[in-house]
């Protein structure tokens, strides 16, 4: 990322799996400015990181554009096996992990992420928001692996109760505030309805770093 980061945090990756049961199609399909959407999002990544990595299970939907792409190993369970496969294909401390139906990321909240992770040593990075971390634009530590792996083999992949055995950093809501709208940061578009209102323009516009 920008000046105020190390090389610690290089990495973006986005989940792309998924069954998009509410959606009816496949999430990778929908589409901004002409693009599908992981791809609008890959590139707005690629302004603060210096490598964007998609997990996804149809690698073939990112042919020409500037992304690495790696698939599941251990698929079907969730966040976890993104996770565990994405530090598996990179060589990054940290990861910053979006998701593939995501409508906004904030360069400047993502840096305030990872500068507060990095002086309170922790080995994630996440927004509570009503109670609940939000699982998704936050940062990830390596050090996370082996238990993730440990996981991943007894078949127990929440990624909530991963978090809750380790010491993280969550940051509240109140504090997004300051650097944009948090419904927009943190919303999915998880079913037709949503897709067209987003096509509509019915929503805010994210604040942009000055």
């Amino acid at each position: 990322m920008n000046d105020c980061l190390d090389n610690m945090f290089r990495t973006a990756v986005i989940l792309a799996g998924g069954r998009s049961s509410r959606m009816g199609f496949d999430k990778q399909l929908l589409e901004k400015d002409h693009k599908h959407l992981a791809v609008y999002l890959s590139e707005e990544l690629q302004k603060q990181f210096s490598e964007v990595l998609v997990v996804t299970n149809t690698p073939e939907l990112y042919e020409g554009v500037p992304v690495r792409t790696c698939s599941d190993i251990r698929p079907g369970q969730g966040p976890v096996s993104g996770i565990h496969s994405a530090f598996c294909h990179c060589d990054s401390d940290v990861i910053f992990l979006m998701a593939c139906d995501m409508t906004g990321f904030c360069p400047a909240y993502a840096r305030y992420q990872a500068r507060c992770m990095k002086e309170e040593g922790t080995e994630a990075c996440v927004t509570l928001r009503n109670g609940k971390m939000e699982l998704f634009h936050g940062f990830y530590s390596r050090s996370l692996l082996p238990d993730m792996e440990k996981k991943l083999e007894e078949r127990k992949t929440s990624l909530f109760r991963l978090l809750g055995e380790h010491r993280i950093t969550e940051i509240s809501e109140e504090v997004v505030s300051c650097f944009t709208d948090p419904e927009l940061m943190f919303r999915n578009l998880n079913t037709p309805e949503d897709y067209r209102k987003f096509c509509r323009g019915e929503d805010l516009q994210i604040k942009q770093e000055e």
